[in-house]
C-alpha cells in the first residue's frame, strides 16, 4: 500500500486514552488503524495500531501527515524491554524531538538522499 488514501474520521477517544496523561487527546480512524494523538508533556505524540498487524511505514506516514503538524520532528520509539509502553501487540509511537543534534543528522541525510537521487 503505497499511497493509502483512506478517509481520516474523527472517532471517540478510547477510555484507557483518557485515562492516561496527555492533553488535547484525539483519535481517528484512517482505513484500518486506530489513531491516537496530543500533547503530552508539550511534545506531541501520536500512537497508531491495527487489530492483526503493525501498521505500515506507508500508514504510519499518511496519519502522521493528516493529524500532527507537519512542520515538526518525530522519531520512531524503541525503549530497552524495561521501558517498553505497548499494551497492545500491534502498536507503533511517534514522538517529537527536540534533540538538536538529532535533527541536523535528519536534515543532513535528507539532503544527502535528495542529492543522490
Amino acid at each position: 500500500m503505497k499511497n493509502p488514501q483512506h478517509s481520516v474520521i474523527e472517532i471517540p477517544v478510547p477510555r484507557e486514552i483518557l485515562d492516561a496523561p496527555g492533553e488535547h487527546q484525539r483519535a481517528y480512524k484512517i482505513g484500518p488503524c486506530l489513531v491516537t494523538c496530543g500533547l503530552e508533556g508539550g511534545r506531541w505524540h501520536m500512537a497508531i495500531s491495527t487489530r492483526t498487524r503493525v501498521p505500515t511505514w506507508d500508514e504510519m506516514k499518511y496519519a502522521a501527515r493528516k493529524v500532527m503538524p507537519t512542520d515538526v520532528y518525530y522519531v520512531l520509539c524503541f525503549p530497552p524491554d524495561r521501558d517498553w509502553m505497548n499494551v497492545h501487540d500491534y502498536c507503533l509511537h511517534l514522538m517529537e524531538t527536540r534533540d538538536e543534534w538529532l535533527i541536523e543528522q535528519m536534515k543532513f541525510e535528507g539532503e544527502h538522499a535528495r542529492l543522490t537521487k
